[in-house]
């Protein structure tokens, strides 16, 4: 199993944890709470995991509006 880096610095010191990411979508920036990442101790950048990359793609699809339950407007 190849030991992962960090995309910023190259730094192995990594850390699992949920974390608040920002993403931007136009010139919007929107910030995803609860996201799977690693953060590098080194530097700091977050780096999402395969599970934060979901939740974000979700975000990315929708357009950033995701809503809990089914609510209609009448």
């Amino acid at each position: 199993m190849k030991k992962l880096s960090c995309q910023q610095c190259n730094g192995q010191n990594l850390k699992a944890k949920l974390a608040t990411y920002p993403i931007m979508m136009g010139e919007k920036q929107i910030n995803i709470g609860r996201v799977s990442v690693r953060e590098c101790l080194d530097c700091h950048e977050l780096m999402p995991a395969e599970k934060g990359q979901e939740k974000i793609g979700i975000h990315y699809k929708t357009g950033g509006n995701v809503s809990l339950g089914n609510k209609s407007s009448a």
